[in-house]
């Protein structure tokens, strides 16, 4: 099992520099509530990218309407118990925040700019099942695809319980498709390293959607070339390596270019060696038939990558990739940064760079989820991150520009 950190947070105001500075602040952490895990997910409004908000698990956003130099707490009408959270904003102007409960059943809210939520709808899940590790992703009309863990009973010691993936879909976040299942390759529910999780949908421009997910080790994908017909087989994409690796991400290129309709997917496995996690790169050109060979993103010499983020700017098509580093840790230390990840001819090649400041501890076993969140839109890059602070966790945020990482970038040469 993954370690986990656990708290709650208070946020009061709290500046930050302008964008284009690359330089993070900590959202100051409070007494926490045991036994909640904690996840972070950033959204950028689209037609107002000085509207940005921030969410974490359990139960909690922030939001700023300056660009990140002031933060102010949101407040979501949350019932019962609170586990994963995530956040999207549509492309209209809509951010949309989810939240799991005790009992596994899922609601959505809505806010137009993260300050105030509507009371919230539940997702058409089948509530007999117990329902975790939800994503969300939209099209480029403003759908919305809610993708999950569905396991028979949980937690669960019988070999014979099983866990799958589900897909439900909503134009508005209110009303929801009858959910169906997406996985045909059955995972555990006595052993969360076997179980299927991860489950993350992605819909190119002309209405083209994929679903790809981990089971064990291996990442699967189903596909749609009509949003409707899904096929009956999983596709194996790739077997991930050693004991410590990542949940996978994936995105489809919907910039107006040469790349446009391309599937990224990345995670973070020890393929290079038992003691070093890097983060992996692969694309395809032709639906997922094929997938390039698995390219290292990070480009230390040696040490660890893991928890990788992923986005695309819509405007650019440029990718971006936000992990943990432990590239200055030697030996067995937990000394841990964030870099920035990002390519300009989809993912071909990257440039790297350190957005965190003074490295922190990290967790002895590497987390598979939740714990970084990325969004871009029209050059600006706002990150998210979990990190320990004085023994704390804490929650830290960054913006940047794709203007000041081209000028560092061009510095260095």
């Amino acid at each position: 099992m993954r370690a986990h950190f656990f708290g709650f947070l208070l946020l009061a105001g709290v500046s930050l520099p302008a964008a284009g500075q690359q330089k993070p602040t900590a959202l100051p952490p409070m007494a926490h509530a045991p036994g909640y895990s904690w996840q972070a997910s950033i959204a950028i409004h689209p037609k107002n990218p000085q509207n940005m908000v921030v969410a974490v698990s359990p139960g909690t956003v922030y939001y700023t309407v300056d660009g990140g130099n002031t933060w102010k707490t949101g407040t979501v009408p949350v019932v019962g118990e609170q586990g994963d959270a995530r956040l999207i904003s549509d492309g209209h102007g809509t951010f949309y925040y989810f939240q799991t409960n005790g009992p596994g059943i899922t609601a959505c809210y809505t806010s137009r700019d993260g300050q105030t939520w509507d009371t919230g709808t539940p997702v058409a899940m089948d509530n007999t099942k117990h329902n975790e590790r939800v994503n969300v992703s939209a099209d480029a009309k403003g759908s919305l695809y809610v993708t999950y863990t569905q396991f028979d009973e949980y937690p669960s010691e019988d070999a014979a319980c099983r866990s799958s993936i589900w897909m439900t879909r909503s134009s508005n976040g209110k009303k929801w498709s009858t959910p169906k299942e997406m996985s045909q390759t059955a995972g555990r529910c006595n052993d969360a390293r076997r179980a299927a999780s991860g489950a993350l949908a992605a819909v190119a421009a002309d209405g083209k959607s994929y679903v790809a997910w981990l089971t064990g080790q291996t990442i699967f994908m189903d596909r749609s070339f009509d949003g409707s017909m899904w096929l009956s087989n999983d596709i194996t994409v790739t077997r991930l390596k050693a004991d410590a690796y990542s949940e996978p991400t994936l995105l489809v290129d919907r910039s107006k270019g040469p790349r446009m309709g391309s599937l990224y997917m990345a995670w973070s496995d020890t393929r290079s060696s038992q003691d070093d996690a890097d983060v992996w790169f692969i694309r395809s050109t032709n639906y997922g038939d094929n997938w390039t060979s698995p390219q290292r993103v990070n480009d230390d010499a040696l040490g660890q990558q893991y928890q990788p983020a992923m986005a695309i700017d819509p405007a650019t098509g440029i990718l971006y990739m936000l992990y943990f580093d432990r590239r200055a840790t030697e030996g067995e230390g937990l000394a841990t940064e964030v870099y920035l990840a990002w390519s300009n001819d989809g993912g071909n090649n990257f440039h790297n760079k350190k957005i965190s400041t003074a490295p922190f501890t990290g967790q002895t076993i590497l987390p598979e989820r939740g714990y970084t969140g990325l969004a871009v839109h029209k050059g600006t890059i706002a990150a998210v991150w979990i990190q320990d602070l004085d023994g704390k966790p804490a929650v830290f945020t960054n913006t940047l520009t794709q203007e000041a990482l081209g000028a560092a970038q061009i510095a260095t040469k």
